[in-house]
């Protein structure tokens, strides 16, 4: 019969895999708790069991957890309970709900390594509760899946076997409600090979029960048989019912190397204290190795439970991240870091290593040019009052830690040479705009002196290397002129003095981008006097009461003549100079161009103008309207062929060659005129037969005229200018009277024109 329990899922999921087979289980474990009595049944413990399976998603081919709705083609998961030695389940299957997943993060024992790539593993964490009635039997509570990894190093056909966990409830423990150990801790995924490790696997008892800590081995469980209905057979992927505890079979080591008191190999040293819990050892070998760790609780002497672990380690060379390193200025033939310290004193070593995270110690080890150590634990070393000469030192990170590659040694030469100190003077007239002398006064306590010089001058130019150099400004301003030395050991020293230099101009040069105009004459005067900036005071004076204080100001001339300019600049540190340039602008005058037309409202009807010239000082004439009519003409008369805006421009030119313009906007308006009869006689006679309104529909863009009787029907209508009434509707005679008629137009500007009116017919 299959039953069906409550159960509570916790899962961890990192990809999904769609795969039946397995391929993907790496480890697990299973405990319980007794949660009392019974309530419904008196004579039954309730146990609230909890499955722990751990999967590998580095392979997307492997299949997902059992029960997983979200992946693909996931199997149900099962478990089955047994009593005693009965090979016939006492509860033949419990179907696992879906499971929530979650991920295990991939640590490793040793902090200070880098984990290789492609690492993956979820967990998927089974808990229900099952009613068990007490027994002097024991049950045992099982679950098998195939497959492991086929890259297992350790076991014979690791593709083809799967694993089962099980645990068993004595009747001591169910007498006395006991509840199983748990292990406090998942051990890394990943160790390093050839890097020892101790790893806390101890677990925790409810019941404070002693707890013995012993290796075991691993239990097949499954085959790798994929179709129904042999896949839900004992040596199927996924059996159900599992098979009954004592046909359970240990997973076939590759001997000799491997057993399961060694499953990392020989010389790995792989213990399993039996009374703190604690797994230690050092791998030797590359590869994925299955390990089985067991713990039986006693009360007494008395055995109560006894819980199986099995779990994979991934064993892999593993890459340093703590490197000790020193800021230097070089590196020697022997890997040595290099430091050059300039002049005696206090200096500082400064600390680049990486992975502080990682370090928990640093020790420095100094020895001075005098003999005596100097000890340090701090991250950068501080040496106070340091000698010339030569000191040797070591750096170590973690150098009493656990782990040797978790350490690092740097080992370095310091260099402390003489003293020197760069320093100069600088002389110029501060009024002249010439070059300065600088002289150097640097100093150097090392008997061979300095090596080189290089002096920075500020302002853009070259670096110069001789001793006392002398430098032309090109522009003023603030200098912080640097001077660096260098001695023959290598040490530099640099000084730095502000040269304030801001003389006045030797000469005023000035260029206007025209000298000769037209009045109005605007003109832009260019300050080309060298060195000047916006930082200098200027005074221009224009000739013709005009004045700016700008340093290229822009003038508007508006009276003919010729005019001196004059300029006085200043420094900012008072130097003066000035000059008048005789004659320097000329403006000659201009005519003023202007004109009349007549008449002021032209249009269609009237399209004969009359241009007047009203200009002043002009000698010559021409006019342009539009791009299409021009004449030299001073007065003259234009006729229109279109209407609409036309730009009508006056040029004039004065005997001085000036010229003015002017232009004027004249606008030739399309005019509508419209004119209806007020009577008509459709007597066939060829005379007035037909009621047509006579108009003028230059350009129109609609038109629409009506007839309506004298009862308000409309008669006739039409929107064709050259189409009358002829006095019929229906085709037939309309009487004799007064009809009533209304003409809407639309111009060529779409101004709205409407015309009403009567007409009689008659007879």
């Amino acid at each position: 019969m299959r039953k069906r329990y409550s159960i509570l899922v916790f899962i961890l999921l990192i990809s999904a895999i769609s795969s039946l087979e397995a391929k993907h289980i790496i480890g697990g474990e299973m405990t319980y708790e007794c949660l009392g009595v019974d309530s419904e049944n008196p004579a039954n413990n309730l146990y609230r069991m909890t499955m722990i399976v751990y999967r590998d998603c580095a392979d997307e081919t492997g299949a997902a957890f059992d029960s997983d709705p979200n992946a693909a083609n996931a199997s149900d998961g099962t478990v089955t309970v047994y009593r005693g030695a009965e090979t016939t389940p006492f509860i033949n299957t419990i179907v696992l709900d879906p499971p929530i997943i979650t991920d295990v993060q991939p640590t490793i024992g040793n902090p200070c390594l880098v984990l290789p790539p492609a690492l993956c593993v979820e967990r998927g964490v089974y808990e229900w509760v099952v009613s068990l009635p007490r027994s002097d039997q024991s049950y045992t509570i099982t679950y098998a899946r195939c497959c492991r990894n086929p890259t297992i190093t350790n076991i014979f056909s690791p593709g083809e076997v799967g694993m089962t966990f099980f645990i068993e409830i004595t009747p001591e423990s169910q007498s006395l409600c006991n509840n199983s150990p748990v292990f406090d801790e998942f051990p890394p995924i990943v160790l390093c090979a050839n890097e020892p490790f101790e790893l806390p696997m101890g677990a925790t008892d409810q019941e404070g029960d002693r707890l013995v800590y012993y290796l075991c081995s691993p239990i097949i469980g499954g085959g790798n048989i994929l179709t129904s209905p042999g896949a839900t057979s004992f040596d199927g992927v996924i059996p159900d019912p599992e098979i009954w505890p004592a046909a359970h079979e240990n997973v076939d080591f590759v001997g000799p190397n491997f057993s399961a008191q060694n499953p990392l190999g020989p010389d790995s040293e792989f213990v399993y204290d039996n009374l703190t819990g604690l797994l230690s050892g050092t791998p030797q070998f590359l590869g994925q190795f299955v390990v089985g760790i067991c713990i039986d609780e006693f009360r007494g002497d008395t055995l109560l439970s006894s819980t199986k672990r099995e779990f994979q380690f991934n064993i892999t060379n593993c890459e340093r991240t703590v490197d000790a390193l020193i800021q230097d200025d070089s590196i020697t033939d022997d890997g040595q870091f290099y430091i050059r310290i300039c002049g005696p004193g206090d200096f500082d070593i400064t600390n680049l290593s990486t992975q502080a995270q990682f370090i928990d110690t640093y020790n420095w080890y100094l020895e001075r040019p005098s003999g005596d150590s100097l000890l340090s634990s701090t991250i950068d070393l501080a040496v106070a009052a340091g000698d010339t000469g030569r000191y040797t030192g070591t750096l170590i990170l973690n150098q009493f830690g656990n782990f040797e590659n978790c350490r690092d040694t740097a080992d370095f030469i310091i260099d402390v040479f003489p003293d020197l100190m760069a320093d100069f003077s600088y002389t110029y007239d501060t009024c002249v705009a010439g070059p300065v002398a600088f002289t150097n006064l640097s100093t150097s306590d090392d008997p061979d002196g300095i090596a080189n010089y290089a002096w920075d001058f500020q302002d853009g130019s070259a670096i110069v290397g001789t001793v006392d150099p002398s430098h032309l400004y090109g522009i003023p301003g603030d200098f912080p002129v640097s001077l660096t030395i260098t001695d023959f050991n290598g040490c530099t020293n640099t000084g730095v003095n502000p040269v304030n230099y801001f003389p006045a101009p030797p000469v005023l040069l000035i260029n206007p981008d025209a000298s000769i105009g037209c009045e109005p004459h605007d003109v832009l005067f260019v300050n080309n006097s060298i060195p000047i900036d916006s930082t200098y005071t200027y005074e221009w004076d224009f000739g013709d009461g005009g004045t700016s204080g700008d340093q290229n100001p822009q003038y508007v001339y508006e009276t003919a003549g010729t005019y001196d300019v004059y300029l006085a600049v200043t420094s900012p540190i008072g130097c003066f100079i000035d000059t008048t340039f005789d004659q320097f602008i000329t403006i000659r005058e201009s005519p003023e161009a202007l004109f009349t037309f007549d008449p002021t409202n032209p249009s269609n009807l009237q399209r004969d103008v009359n241009f007047t010239d009203l200009s002043q000082r002009a000698v010559q004439w021409r006019y342009e309207i539009g791009d299409f009519f021009q004449t030299n003409q001073r007065n003259f008369t234009y006729t229109f062929r279109d209407t609409g805006l036309i730009v009508v421009t006056q040029f004039v030119t004065h005997p001085s060659g000036c010229v003015d313009s002017f232009s004027q906007i004249i606008d030739i308006e399309p005019i509508i005129t419209f004119h209806a009869p007020n009577a008509f006689t459709p007597n066939g006679d060829g005379l007035n037969d037909i009621f047509i309104p006579k108009a003028f529909l230059f350009g129109h863009r609609a038109y629409r005229f009506t007839v309506w009787n004298q009862w308000g029907q409309r008669i006739f209508t039409t929107d064709d200018p050259s189409q009358g009434w002829d006095g019929t509707y229906n085709n037939r005679d309309s009487p004799g009277g007064s009809y009533l008629w209304e003409a809407e137009i639309i111009g060529p500007r779409n101004q709205v024109e409407r015309y009403k009116g009567t007409a009689t017919l008659l007879r």
